[in-house]
């Protein structure tokens, strides 16, 4: 799968909105492709009030079974997305949803970026949702990167976080606390596996 790599990825509120930066070529993290140039999936927009999400949907890249199952489970981050913000509707709180994706065989992964506003609020709310699938259509869960990936430990995360942070100049005493594996991940179109820490975790 290629050489273990890690990534921080904040989204910072220097970016007026993702779907600007999207569109400009931006990207959340090394080895993903913004949703307007990956080739696999459309975008397809659902709508809550003053909040959009932006998901991809497949009709070519999976067989017809997988292809609905995907597309199901994209409708379904969708719906769980703009219900939340809608339950939060006494905060006067909107949001939008862009997705990013990286591929290399036999892997897909979907990066969906989902930001909250609150009205009067400083910057957004930002949270990074991986999605990988493998060939058959399954989703790749921790246990099968472990099981894929022997040398995969917390201390060999720590230990690449520690030198990435180093590497860019940035203070290693958040990545020398590492004790677990962040719940999100991604596998780039590099064939690198990245770790996401969230902004506010």
């Amino acid at each position: 799968m290629g050489i273990l790599k890690i990534v921080c990825l904040l989204v910072f509120s220097l970016f007026l909105s993702l779907g600007n930066a999207s569109a400009a070529g931006w990207t959340a993290g090394p080895g993903l492709t913004p949703s307007d140039d990956f080739p696999l999936f459309k975008t397809v927009e659902r709508r809550l009030g003053l909040s959009t999400a932006k998901i991809p949907h497949s009709d070519k890249e999976f067989s017809i079974e997988l292809h609905v199952f995907f597309n199901e489970e994209m409708d379904k981050a969708a719906e769980r997305y703009l219900q939340a913000l809608n339950r939060e509707s006494g905060h006067r709180l909107s949001g939008w949803m862009d997705w990013q994706a990286g591929a290399v065989k036999p892997y897909i992964s979907v990066v969906l970026l989902e930001t909250m506003t609150y009205e009067g609020g400083a910057h957004p709310l930002n949270y990074v949702k991986g999605v990988t699938l493998n060939a058959a259509g399954k989703v790749v869960m921790l246990a099968d990167l472990k099981a894929a990936m022997p040398s995969l430990s917390v201390e060999t995360l720590r230990d690449v976080a520690v030198r990435e942070c180093t590497a860019r100049h940035i203070s290693t005493e958040l990545a020398e606390k590492i004790a677990e594996f962040p719940k999100e991940f991604y596998i780039g179109n590099n064939g690198h596996l990245y770790f996401i820490f969230q902004q506010y975790d």
